[in-house]
């Protein structure tokens, strides 16, 4: 369980603690999408101590576990589904 909710989401975050702290406010705390997926009813205030406790685990396991900044998460969703429409144009159908 633990691996496929880490390895199919990433977190959103920055390496500037300022940045972070903006990201954060902006994303209303869902930012930690790996650890949302996991406690989907957990307090989003509680999701930032839960992060250590993931990334220890997935460190335990050898899952990595992504984080990225908003643009980079944002540039490999539109890779992703410029791939999924790219595939589905080639298709024929009926």
């Amino acid at each position: 369980f633990i691996t496929k909710q880490v390895v199919t989401t990433r977190n959103i975050g920055s390496t500037s603690k300022l940045l972070d702290a903006l990201i954060h406010f902006v994303y209303g705390g869902l930012n930690r999408q790996i650890e949302h997926h996991l406690w989907p009813y957990m307090s989003r205030c509680n999701l930032k101590s839960a992060e250590r406790i993931v990334r220890e685990r997935c460190a335990a396991l050898c899952i990595e576990h992504h984080v990225a900044t908003p643009a980079k998460a944002y540039a490999d969703l539109y890779r992703n589904f410029a791939g999924i429409g790219k595939h589905l144009r080639t298709v024929d159908l009926p």
